[in-house]
């Protein structure tokens, strides 16, 4: 009879007997779901590789930098009638008309739309530049113009520089970044700093 009992509670005991799953298979696909997740969000704000266009449109876009920076240094204000503010001209016209054939993004982009808006005020400052339209305000309306170019060049050159840069650890991963948004504001002011320090000098000009 004892032997019938421990037969009967052997019987129930593996019936009622949980499958013990390897720890290996409880780990193995909670981690390997992180892993996917993670390098489909890394995927998706890495910046994309840069193309032939896109590093003639980087070099043109250094050249206008340097060759502003310079311009407005040395003479307070970009003008035509000066070799360093032609380079800049050309070159920014450059800059502008090739940002607008990349599409690496597949559709139309805040960079574009400085592009266009770089545009704008090279026609703007141009047509100021070289007729009467504007009257007495034309060389105020140049240099706010002009101004404005170098200051739509900054924009990119800086969203470019802190994502793609150092190559493999960039300091941003993503244009959404908060630290972006206070380098844009940062931008915003020196320019309204510097151009109403422009502003100033040009009016203390003799006509």
């Amino acid at each position: 009879m004892i032997r019938a009992a421990e037969s009967s509670r052997a019987a129930v005991n593996e019936r009622f007997r949980f499958k013990r799953i390897p720890a290996t298979r409880l780990s193995i696909r909670p981690v390997s779901a992180v892993i996917v997740s993670a390098d489909r969000i890394i995927r998706r704000s890495r910046m994309p590789e840069i193309i032939p266009l896109g590093w003639f449109h980087t070099a043109m876009g250094i050249i206008a930098l340097v060759s502003g920076g310079f311009t407005l240094a040395k003479f307070k204000e970009i003008l035509l009638q000066t070799r360093s503010g032609q380079i800049y001209l050309v070159t920014t016209l450059i800059t502008a008309g090739t940002a607008l054939a990349i599409y690496q993004h597949g559709s139309f982009t805040p960079a574009h739309g400085l592009a266009v808006m770089t545009l704008g005020a090279l026609a703007v400052g141009t047509v100021a530049a070289t007729t009467h339209l504007f009257g007495k305000w034309s060389r105020y309306v140049r240099a706010i113009s002009y101004s404005a170019t170098l200051l739509f060049h900054c924009i990119p050159a800086i969203t470019d520089g802190l994502l793609r840069l150092p190559v493999g650890d960039p300091v941003l991963t993503s244009i959404e970044d908060p630290i972006l948004k206070m380098c844009y504001l940062g931008l915003l002011v020196l320019f309204l700093i510097g151009v109403s320090l422009q502003l100033r000098w040009i009016h203390r000009q003799p006509a």
